[in-house]
């Protein structure tokens, strides 16, 4: 049998070069913590601006309601001022997506 309900899908593009940032991995292990479930593309090749660099997309599923929206931007707005405290990982910008979404889920009826 299956089911739907409504979703919110994120994908947040992060530069390979600050991927191994404490910032990042507590903000991925706060992400995830807080959907269904995610996804990671890594090593993808992306242009920004004119200028190639690696970078890891990170597909999450969560709620569809305003409060899990507000607190994932407010969340990546943390990311951005941890990673402008040194000049070596000092971003421009953090780009993410925001997507309706429906989920559909089948189960095995056995």
């Amino acid at each position: 049998m299956a089911s739907e309900r409504a979703a919110v899908e994120y994908e947040f593009y992060i530069p390979a070069a600050v991927w191994e940032h404490g910032a990042t991995r507590a903000f991925l292990a706060w992400l995830t913590s807080e959907v269904e479930g995610a996804t990671v593309f890594k090593g993808a090749v992306g242009a920004w601006e004119g200028q190639v660099e690696r970078t890891h997309v990170v597909r999450v599923l969560a709620g569809a309601d305003e409060a899990t929206s507000g607190l994932i931007a407010a969340r990546a707005g943390e990311l951005m001022r941890a990673w402008g405290e040194s000049p070596q990982t000092r971003q421009e910008t953090l780009m993410f997506t925001k997507r309706t979404a429906v989920v559909v889920t089948v189960e095995f009826g056995g």
